[in-house]
């Protein structure tokens, strides 16, 4: 987006555009028939207005050596990315927001959802295992750690010939194969896995979570504690701040740009009624 982006066409420039044409007509008139003078001071009123308007918005965006204050938005970028982390963080993304909408989806979460999800991760990553499961190396390692932790006890079974370390490797091997191909989330898990920590619902909007007792002595709820952890307003003012000053601008005036023309508009508006009441007045 250029500097000149908001000086651009827009409703307001075409109205105080509109009001300046209208203004040096009927000037113009005037002096030849001078009943025009009125309607020429009237519109003169809306173009000050007007312009006055348009000034003041474009001395906020943009920096004018011969315009004192101006530049505004360039000069208080801090001060503006804390006010509009300060914004989003109580209006638009606090954790009363996030811990709904959490609440919402986990409410469309059900069991087969869960299943179905679960299955078709563990068959994305079931070959792989099989895969690892089925070399060499892996034969090996394990072979290594038999020796290694069964002491005095499995060397005389190897020794003997009771069970030799190969084979009894193979046959592990072999055993977790079967295991992994034929592995799937039923629902006999899920229930059980209910059963001792609740519904998922549950799960993370209860206090007394049993995870979260146990492992980190906390009795808040799962979202509870996520949730506090965010701190929406650092996080926004980490990323506005990696912005320079003309793209914070840029971003304000996207979202303000239709509502400052309009002001423009108003300003001619209230230009005109003014003038036309101190005319009448007089």
């Amino acid at each position: 987006m250029n500097n000149n982006n908001f000086i651009g066409f827009s409703i307001g420039s075409l109205c105080v555009f509109v009001v300046a044409v209208l203004f040096v007509i009927s000037f113009l008139i005037s002096l030849y028939h001078p009943s025009f003078s009125t309607l020429s001071a009237i519109l003169l009123g809306g173009f000050i207005g007007g312009f006055t308007n348009s000034v003041a918005i474009r001395m906020l965006f943009e920096k004018y050596w011969y315009l004192p204050g101006s530049g505004v938005l360039l000069k208080r970028r801090n001060e503006i990315i804390l006010s509009l982390a300060e914004t989003v963080e109580t209006h638009i993304i606090n954790t009363q927001t996030l811990e709904q909408k959490l609440h919402e989806a986990v409410q469309k979460v059900n069991t087969d959802n869960v299943k179905n999800s679960m299955n078709a991760i563990i068959e994305e990553f079931k070959d792989d295992l099989l895969e690892y499961l089925n070399k060499q190396e892996t034969h090996k390692k394990i072979v290594t750690l038999m020796k290694q932790n069964l002491g005095l006890g499995g060397k005389i079974i190897n020794a003997t010939g009771i069970k030799d370390f190969d084979v009894l490797a193979h046959e592990i091997l072999d055993n977790l194969d079967d295991r992994v191909e034929n592995f799937k989330i039923t629902d006999e898990m899920i229930n059980t896995t209910i059963n001792k920590f609740g519904t998922l619902e549950e799960f993370v909007f209860k206090p007394n979570n049993q995870f979260l007792v146990k492992h980190y002595k906390l009795d808040e709820s799962l979202a509870f504690v996520l949730l506090n952890k965010l701190n929406i307003k650092k996080i926004v003012v980490e990323r506005l701040s990696l912005y320079p000053p003309e793209k914070i601008r840029d971003i304000i005036e996207k979202n303000t740009k239709e509502h400052l023309s309009w002001l423009e508009v108003f300003g001619v508006i209230l230009g005109i009624v003014f003038t036309t009441v101190f005319v009448l007045i007089q």
